[in-house]
């Protein structure tokens, strides 16, 4: 919670899911995980929502297991519960913080929690709590299997206030043209529709997150 944050009635909200931790070195230790996500190389996470000097507070959970995030238990009622919960440790004895926009952000293979969300879209604790404000996810990179995009599409056809923003790699396993895999060339052709911003990275796999997320950040001042 940056200083811009603090004492403030309503804050914006990024909710980052971290991809497998030893993918991008250096990784941070499990003793320090989440903490190190957000303090240590590779992506000092706080110190990018600091720098973009916003009331912005940072939520990043630790996920365990040698295979990373699952989409099988993605339960977006306890997803809420969890972002209510920090809410309440940061108001402390003073009222909790309201939510104004929240931003689900992930990287790699954070797919098992955004493919979960989507394919959750019409369930009721979607539109409760905290994802009753969801605005904006962020998709760095994440876009690899071979799924449809379909519940993604419902996802936004449900929640007119989102706008999701993928970020992949052309040639590589997150892109998917050439038929083996990856599913960011389909959402770059299904950009027309609407409400899907796609942008095409030149950047390494584990330096999406550094390079794309100051511009993303500053966006949230409009």
């Amino acid at each position: 919670m940056p200083q811009t944050a603090r004492g403030r009635n309503e804050v914006d909200v990024v909710f980052f899911v971290h991809g497998l931790l030893h993918v991008c070195k250096p990784p941070p230790k499990p003793a320090d995980s989440p903490v190190g996500l957000i303090t240590q190389p590779a992506f000092r996470l706080g110190k990018l929502v600091t720098d973009s000097g916003l009331p912005t507070v940072l939520v990043v959970p630790f996920f365990e297991g040698a295979h990373g995030p699952v989409n099988a238990r993605v339960n977006p009622a306890k997803l809420n519960a969890l972002l209510q919960e920090a809410l309440d440790q940061l108001g402390g004895s003073n009222a909790s913080p309201r939510i104004r926009r929240l931003v689900v952000a992930g990287h790699s293979r954070a797919y098992g929690i955004l493919d979960g969300l989507a394919a959750h879209a019409n369930e009721p604790a979607m539109q409760q709590g905290a994802l009753a404000h969801l605005s904006e996810v962020w998709a760095l990179d994440t876009t690899y299997g071979s799924g449809s995009i379909a519940p993604y599409k419902t996802w936004l056809s449900k929640n007119p206030h989102l706008t999701l923003r993928v970020f992949y790699r052309p040639g590589s396993g997150t892109d998917g043209a050439s038929g083996k895999g990856g599913r960011g060339h389909a959402f770059f052709s299904a950009r027309a529709a609407g409400r899907i911003e796609v942008v095409q990275c030149g950047e390494q796999h584990c330096d999406v997150p550094g390079v794309r997320l100051p511009d993303l950040l500053s966006g949230l001042r409009l």
